[in-house]
């Protein structure tokens, strides 16, 4: 980066009114072009109507017979500038852009790759331990290239971090990457950014929010991802439940998308069966709740659409194991 651009981003590493701080490596050539077309943008505009303004008042009709001017019909150096100026300048934000696309294309070799899972509302990553974070949230280590490779379970989905000026749409039936190298953060403790959904994906898509969470050293983040090992608990169903299927599944309130988890935890108390949508009738146990997270399309509740995902690959026994000990609470 030249000295100009060191000069237009010294205000805003930090964070403005504008842009949110540079939270990345990537970030600083992003808004290297930002602040150049912008400021390119407001040299002209002002140019452009100071001229104007001061032709109009030097070439105004000041009595009323006075004559029109001829006009200029030909001036073949001032045609020459106003065409190659811009067409310079327009190369060079072309090259600028393309270069900085391509850059962001391709992640380093070795990067740290993590598994990215979009569904109606909610986020979900995977690590290559095959650990699944329990708070819904992206951990990464600080200064390293971070690669993310994305699906999505039902609709269209885009992954957007603010922060580190990142975004990249997720296309269901197919694999889509994105990387980032984090910022240390500027002390000893972890520091959130946010993660958000920019691609409209249904009624709960203004909630499908989670965040990046950038650890200050690759120490602390082993430990964390050492950590995430979980016992089948209530409390790590209830964080499971509020993270992956409290946009579906209301507990109090009305009937959402999927069936209420109180009426389940009674059925599941009092051994009672549930009517499914060919007539047949299932006795609603534990290994009734595990086929329907694993094999949501296997056996479709009576009243109920298959849209439920699987959560094959992205749930361990002991999560389903914490949401069946949750469940189990919501019956007393």
């Amino acid at each position: 980066m030249n000295a100009l651009g060191s000069l237009l981003l010294a205000a805003t590493d930090a964070g403005g009114f504008w842009l949110p701080p540079q939270a990345s490596e990537q970030a600083a050539d992003v808004d290297w072009l930002f602040w150049f077309i912008f400021y390119l943008c407001t040299f002209f505009f002002v140019l452009i109507i100071a001229v104007a303004g001061y032709f109009s008042w030097v070439y105004r009709r000041q009595t009323p017979d006075q004559a029109p001017l001829p006009s200029p019909e030909h001036n073949t150096p001032l045609e020459v500038f106003w065409s190659v100026v811009p067409l310079v300048l327009v190369i060079y934000i072309f090259y600028v852009g393309f270069t900085g696309f391509m850059h962001l294309s391709t992640s380093p070799a070795g990067s740290y790759t993590i598994d990215v899972v979009a569904q109606k509302w909610s986020w979900s990553f995977r690590y290559q331990d095959g650990t699944v974070p329990l708070d819904g949230k992206l951990h990464v280590p600080p200064g390293e290239p971070i690669r993310l490779v994305m699906s999505s379970q039902d609709v269209l989905h885009s992954l957007f971090v603010p922060a580190f000026r990142v975004k990249q749409d997720i296309v269901p039936g197919r694999y889509t990457t994105l990387w980032f190298t984090p910022k240390p953060p500027p002390g000893t403790e972890p520091v959130e950014y946010l993660l958000t959904c920019t691609e409209y994906c249904g009624t709960g898509h203004s909630a499908m929010m989670t965040q990046v969470v950038v650890h200050p050293t690759r120490a602390s983040f082993e430990a964390w991802l050492g950590a995430q090992v979980p016992e089948p608990t209530i409390e790590t169903g209830e964080r499971i439940y509020r993270q992956l299927c409290a946009s579906c599944h209301n507990i109090d309130g009305p009937v959402g998308q999927g069936p209420n988890w109180r009426e389940l935890a009674q059925l599941l108390q009092a051994g009672g069966a549930r009517t499914m949508t060919d007539g047949s009738s299932v006795v609603v146990d534990e290994e009734y709740i595990r086929e329907s997270i694993m094999e949501p399309q296997a056996r479709i509740a009576a009243g109920f659409q298959p849209v439920m995902p699987t959560f094959k690959g992205q749930l361990k026994e002991p999560h389903i194991g914490g949401l069946i000990a949750y469940i189990r609470t919501l019956a007393q």
